[in-house]
């Protein structure tokens, strides 16, 4: 028998190991990060300060941040955590200068931001809210808490530079045998806001199943609107008769002191299926029924000021445009809802006008992919409901204008944008960048001269969930430790 040759073997052997070796080695990563976007100081205590810092970028990602304190590197923070760092132990009235330099995982550095110096000294007390002052607030959601986490919660908004709080009076449990009410939940509200000089904004929303025909525990049950609007405007009356001028809450409660609620809010995000019952959305029939509270409202106070229900993103949209593709389509994006200002144009035409003091929106921005930063997501774009608010050809203020409204402002009743917690598959951003998009939203509200309310949703996060997007748009955490914006906008509003 002929033999076989192992030579082709191990020619090839020798080929292959021959290719290897003449593979050209990796070149070796020299490009160090960017600058950390922004950096800034505040005072925590006389002896502490923090120390904030927007991302940085590179190829490779952030392994690290160096934080320097006088030049001197004091402390290296995850790139994958928050950016921001507490010094403590410091000299109570000393200058000190602080930079921060990212580091990618090949060990490149990167430069230094602008040096920034701060002052050590006592912080002062933050001062008792101000019910004169502009609006300006958090959504709460006390409704949902009991005992002490509704102290918790009051008084983080207390001590947060706002004058207000907004949240929940839902006719469905109020009223859920028609005539028959429970203020059990909204005194708990207003009770926790007076207390604490607060005003409350409240959010009329929801239907009793008696009202609005739908059965309890079906999908959408609880935001299906009522039939017959005039049962809206009746319980939208007995909310001002209770908790406005010389109500029954104020005489039951003799112990507080009289607080102007902040308004009425007449529904919310109507112009989303998902709080219309999960059903086609009905301009003309929100109209009646905001038609009708308004009357009621006023009859019992006319100093109440009656905000239409904030109107919601359009999921991209623009005006006449539902998928943002250039062509007109009327704004319907079917799932979705209405674009906000195709549903205010069409609420004008149903007869809106004369029958509210001030439109509410939700200018939610949720296109962050990395490419922008948190001040450019606010740059035109004609399907960001920020440009629809007064900058592109057809926007909410050009429709008051043209209707008469001119005089009236807008109430951003909702701002924020969701922060990550590990593992978190919905979109979300650093807390570093929560606080600087939520303090460059309300600079470019300021300069607004139709801007009134400014209320940031959430106030604590819901939940901890890394799976739902709701759980963490809170400026503080679910046990109600501030995050960044927290401060952020504290300082923005105590420096009013």
């Amino acid at each position: 028998m002929k033999r076989r040759t192992a030579w082709p073997i191990v020619l090839l052997l020798l080929l292959v190991g021959s290719l290897l070796v003449a593979q050209p080695a990796a070149a070796a990563d020299t490009t160090p990060p960017s600058a950390p976007s922004w950096v800034s100081v505040k005072d925590v205590t006389n002896t502490s300060i923090r120390v904030y810092w927007g991302g940085a970028t590179d190829a490779s990602g952030i392994q690290t941040y160096k934080v320097y304190r006088d030049g001197v590197h004091v402390q290296d923070v995850a790139g994958n955590v928050t950016h921001a760092w507490t010094d403590t132990g410091l000299t109570p009235g000393t200058v000190y200068y602080y930079e921060v330099r990212a580091v990618d995982p090949s060990g490149n550095v990167g430069p230094a931001n602008d040096e920034l110096a701060a002052t050590l000294g006592t912080p002062a007390e933050t001062p008792p809210p101000d019910p004169n002052g502009p609006i300006r607030g958090y959504m709460t959601h006390i409704p949902h808490l009991t005992g002490a986490a509704i102290d918790d919660v009051a008084d983080l908004a207390a001590d947060s530079g706002a004058n207000t709080i907004r949240d929940e009076a839902w006719w469905g449990r109020i009223e859920a045998t028609e005539g028959v009410f429970d203020w059990t939940l909204p005194d708990s509200v207003v009770r926790a806001a007076a207390e604490r000089g607060l005003r409350v904004l409240l959010m009329a929303d929801t239907a009793p199943t008696w009202a609005s025909g739908a059965t309890e525990g079906d999908p959408g049950w609880f935001s299906t609107p009522p039939i017959d609007p005039a049962d809206y405007g009746n319980f939208a009356g007995e909310l001002a008769e209770r908790y406005g001028t010389g109500g029954a809450f104020w005489a039951a409660n003799p112990d507080l002191t009289f607080t102007p609620l902040a308004g009425i809010e007449i529904w919310n995000e109507q112009n989303g299926e998902a709080f219309w019952g999960g059903n086609t959305v009905d301009p003309a029939h929100y109209t009646a029924m905001l038609q009708s509270a308004y009357t009621a409202i006023k009859a019992a106070d006319p100093s109440i000021t009656v905000v239409v229900g904030g109107l919601a993103s359009g999921a991209g949209s623009a005006y006449n445009d539902a998928d943002c593709d250039g062509t007109a389509d009327g704004g319907y994006l079917t799932g979705h809802g209405l674009n906000p200002v195709d549903y205010l144009e069409e609420m004008y035409a149903a007869g809106a006008q004369g029958y509210f003091d001030a439109v509410g929106w939700h200018p939610y921005v949720f296109d962050f992919d990395g490419e922008k930063t948190m001040p450019q997501l606010l740059d035109y774009d004609p399907c960001s409901t920020w440009s629809q608010l007064a900058e592109t050809p057809v926007s909410a203020r050009s429709l008051m204008v043209a209707n008469g409204d001119s005089a009236k402002k807008v109430w951003i009743t909702e701002a924020g944008i969701p922060t990550c917690v590990l593992f978190a598959v919905y979109p979300c951003v650093y807390q570093s960048d929560q606080a600087l998009l939520l303090h460059s939203e309300f600079a470019k509200w300021k300069t607004y001269t139709w801007g009134g309310g400014f209320i940031v949703y959430d106030m604590h996060d819901d939940c901890t969930s890394p799976l739902n997007v709701q759980c963490n748009f809170g400026v503080a955490t679910t046990s109600n430790t501030p995050k960044l914006a927290y401060d952020f906008l504290r300082v923005d509003w105590l420096g009013e």
